[in-house]
């Protein structure tokens, strides 16, 4: 890499908040740049795309995974009302509903993420334009991207910096960069296992806050500007400037250096108050052995041998009752120890049996679910029984008037039996009516139907013959 004089330079990270400040087509479209007034169009092909990646292609890709398993799971689980069929479109619009009511005062600040943070990150100002060229801009901001890509990401999240572009094309503007990137957190327990979150994200990088993560981008770019001779422009004392990093580093020592004093004054002060309080200790045992020696001298020489025994015994006797507190304060911690092993036992059945009633209640609402549909099968079911029960009806009345029609007699009184019809004794003389019962199907006779028949019968008997019926009944006679 080409070496460089030292420079100083100023560097900024500035953040746009909320919906507005995330466009698209402000960064990327030429077409719509050309209609900004800061904007010379003449100059936008000198802009310089790191990554245009479109914010539906983003989601897609960090999310898209996560989103598809979701919802097979809500479906599998017999809630499809809760399926979320495009993730993007439901952050920005729940955003976007917070926001609102943020402005008409119904809450006092927005709480639900953004889908985009955003970023403009520049190096010097308005007054030292001319220091740097295009092409310096162009290697100092692709390696500060880089190192912010690689520094935002870690395995239970991050920033997914997903686009970025240099502008050189900003009337009397510094040539600056945009990036924008997809706060995210793994590993969640509820909703998506990936899902956006700006806590989750600053969790995972290890980060206190939004301004944390902004001054992490800017360390990173402090290191880029260094490694091409450029210090961040901080003011100093009267023999000139110092880098960002030259001025951290001596607040970080003055620091360290305040410590250690007020720590070790701190220790000064408790040895000589104890040393104090131990000397007045010690002056008031001394004057109180001063004035007992005497007494207790005296008392030895004319002390009784009895005395003598009786204390030995209230000794031997304050040491049995000694001995009888320390067995029962030993009982007493093994009871105490037994009953932790109790309560610990307890509170894991009770961790066990709540997951029990929730594994129970799972399964009970899927019984649920279950006898619902069979309930459905059920009812079916019963539909087509009675269907086919009618049909069968149906038949044996075609079959019983088929069999009188066709056979008559006997054989038809035989197939009748065999197929559990009822036919009458006298079937082979009788025209039949086949009927159903309720049952099963019945044929009777129709008498008046057969008297007719047989006067026919007899009429053309007697026509064959030559005489009618009165000639008939008087030869008769």
């Amino acid at each position: 890499m080409e070496r460089h004089e030292t420079r100083m330079l100023s560097m900024s990270v500035s953040g746009e908040n909320g919906l507005a400040g995330h466009h698209w087509r402000h960064q990327f479209d030429a077409a719509y740049r050309s209609r900004l007034p800061n904007v010379n169009p003449e100059l936008t092909h000198l802009n310089v795309t790191l990554s245009a990646t479109t914010d539906r292609d983003a989601y897609d890709a960090r999310f898209g995974e996560a989103l598809a398993a979701y919802n097979a799971s809500q479906s599998a689980k017999g809630h499809p009302e809760r399926r979320i069929p495009d993730y993007l479109a439901k952050l920005t619009d729940a955003r976007a509903t917070d926001e609102r009511k943020v402005e008409a005062g119904k809450k006092k600040k927005v709480t639900v993420v953004a889908p985009f943070i955003d970023y403009v990150v520049q190096v010097g100002s308005h007054e030292t334009v001319g220091k740097l060229d295009n092409a310096e801009y162009e290697a100092i901001y692709g390696e500060a991207f880089e190192r912010i890509q690689e520094r935002s990401m870690s395995d239970g999240g991050g920033i997914d910096w997903c686009q970025a572009v240099i502008h050189f094309d900003e009337e009397g503007g510094t040539p600056h960069l945009h990036i924008s990137g997809i706060p995210f957190a793994t590993g969640c327990k509820r909703g998506l296992e990936t899902q956006a979150s700006l806590g989750g994200a600053l969790k995972a990088l290890d980060l206190a806050d939004k301004p944390a993560l902004a001054e992490m981008v800017r360390d990173e770019l402090e290191d880029v500007c260094e490694r091409h001779g450029i210090l961040r422009d901080v003011m100093g004392s009267a023999e000139g400037r110092r880098s960002t990093r030259e001025f951290k580093r001596e607040q970080r020592e003055l620091a360290e250096v305040t410590a250690k004093r007020v720590e070790a004054s701190n220790k000064l002060a408790q040895v000589t108050e104890a040393t104090a309080a131990k000397q007045a200790e010690l002056a008031e045992v001394t004057d109180a052995l001063e004035g007992v020696r005497p007494i207790k001298e005296a008392k030895d020489l004319t002390l009784r041998p009895f005395e003598k025994h009786r204390r030995i015994n209230e000794g031997r006797e304050a040491e049995g009752r000694l001995g009888a507190l320390e067995s029962e304060v030993e009982r007493a911690r093994e009871r105490a120890e037994g009953l932790e092993g109790q309560r610990d036992a307890a509170e894991r059945r009770i961790e066990d049996l709540r997951r029990d009633v929730a594994e129970a209640e799972r399964e009970v609402r899927a019984a649920e679910h279950r006898n619902r549909r069979l309930e459905g099968v059920l009812g079916k079911l019963a539909e087509s029984i009675r269907a086919l029960a009618e049909g069968v009806r149906r038949l044996g009345t075609q079959v019983a008037t088929a069999l009188v029609t066709t056979v008559g007699g006997r054989r038809a009184k035989m197939l009748a039996d065999g197929l559990g019809i009822g036919l009458p004794s006298k079937a082979a003389r009788w025209p039949m009516r086949a009927w159903h019962d309720g049952s099963r199907a019945v044929v009777t006779p129709v008498r008046a139907e057969t008297r007719q028949a047989r006067t026919e019968q007899q009429q053309e008997r007697e026509e064959g013959h030559g005489y009618d019926r009165g000639e008939t009944r008087g030869r008769r006679r």
